[in-house]
């Protein structure tokens, strides 16, 4: 049956009841978007679904909820908490520090080119009265999004901060969105936890307190998904899989691929040599500039069509990032021994410069091993690179790891 048609034996109370609560309402035999307030064809599914989907829905829904963060006021009122709301909002989305709403010219700028420009608060005020308050539509937001999807799974990760704070976040990967089970996942973060400790009990209580205030039924819970820290492991098996009972708990597939990557890479203890000059860049940044002039040099002498670019900075955090710079090494390796000697003769005293010098007296054997990472190891950076991203099916990742198995146990075997 063609779903545009009209179904006539359908009533608006009907059509009503076909979505999730307080979305749309019927009246006197005719259906009403709730947040909009105007009348939609119940008849057809269709312009139900497209007019929930448009844009003047979306923004109207928006500016009722906004709306109700705050206190009844007049008419100038509400305009100017929507804009300083807006702007919280978009600041916060940009990652721009309040502080800039302080400077005299912005202040200026808005004042004459946008309409209340004048009377935008403070960055300490948009701070105390209107920053709750966009948490609070968001957090509402996930809400309305959780009571549309079939299921979730909980998604944790730890690190720390600029401070050396312990951060926990907590996202949601909802399922089934408004109904339908071939929907695309949608990740949404659901709360930043700072952690007096890091163990398996600070963690499950994080989660539990997450899921309590977004008042998610724990049977709705397919997944809990982390990493393989033996806390994460223990924090399932101890507290959260007796409370989650529809749940399974999944591990990162990326950080299964770098430990496995980290335990290749120790295989090549002479290959310290990417860490060398890392602190050589870091602790002397004019080197950087010495260096670039070098290789341009260099490269124009002997006729080399390598461009003159410096190496990469492998972080410990960014996985794949060593293979990276191992690949650039394995190129520009023939640069370092009279690079390294000419620094040596300008600060004859600098530790990492001798350091690296001394690892560069067996530079043959180093350039064979970094001739084999870049060959070999590319494999393992394109995996975890692809585990990465956003749209990941199970059974690609089973064919791409069943792969980097065969192509290694074959090199092995060579």
């Amino acid at each position: 049956m063609d779903a545009s048609k009209k179904a006539k034996n359908v009533s608006a109370a009907d059509r009503a009841k076909q979505y999730p609560p307080g979305v749309l309402h019927s009246d006197r035999g005719k259906l009403f978007c709730t947040s909009c307030n105007i009348t939609v064809d119940h008849y057809r599914k269709s312009s139900v679904d497209r007019h929930l989907d448009s844009s003047i829905h979306s923004l109207s829904k928006k500016q009722t909820t906004v709306t109700s963060l705050f206190q009844k006021s007049t008419e100038n009122r509400e305009a100017r908490n929507s804009l300083n709301f807006d702007l919280t909002e978009a600041f916060v989305c940009a990652n721009i520090p309040f502080e800039t709403l302080d400077n005299k010219k912005l202040r200026d700028f808005f004042r004459r080119n946008v309409a209340n420009g004048g009377v935008i608060p403070s960055s300490t005020q948009l701070r105390r009265e209107y920053l709750p308050k966009v948490a609070e539509f968001h957090k509402q937001e996930i809400k309305e999004m959780l009571k549309q999807s079939g299921s979730l799974s909980v998604v944790t990760d730890e690190s720390t901060d600029a401070q050396d704070q312990y951060v926990l976040h907590v996202l949601f990967v909802l399922q089934g969105l408004n109904g339908e089970t071939d929907s695309e996942l949608k990740a949404v973060l659901a709360d930043t936890v700072y952690l007096q400790a890091v163990n398996y009990n600070t963690v499950a209580q994080a989660v539990v307190k997450c899921l309590n205030t977004f008042e998610v039924d724990f049977d709705d819970v397919s997944a809990f998904i982390s990493d393989n820290a033996s806390y994460m492991s223990k924090a399932y098996n101890q507290v959260l899989q007796g409370l989650l009972p529809n749940s399974v708990h999944l591990t990162c597939n990326a950080h299964i691929v770098a430990l496995a990557s980290d335990i290749w890479r120790t295989n090549f203890p002479e290959v310290d040599l990417i860490a060398n000059v890392k602190k050589v860049f870091k602790y002397c940044p004019s080197q950087k500039l010495h260096f670039k002039q070098h290789i341009q040099s260099t490269i124009q002498d002997v006729g080399s069509a390598l461009p003159a670019k410096l190496p990469p900075e492998p972080v410990k955090m960014r996985w794949g990032s060593w293979y990276a710079a191992a690949e650039y090494h394995a190129q520009y390796l023939k640069f370092y021994l009279t690079f390294v000697t000419q620094e040596i003769e300008i600060t004859p005293n600098t530790a990492v410069l001798n350091e690296l010098k001394r690892l560069l007296g067996s530079s043959e054997n180093i350039q064979l091993q970094l001739d084999l990472i870049a060959r070999h190891g590319k494999q393992l950076e394109d995996l975890i690179k692809w585990f990465e991203s956003r749209k990941i099916r199970i059974q690609q990742a089973y064919n791409k790891v069943a792969d980097v198995i065969h192509n290694y146990q074959t090199l092995k075997g060579e």
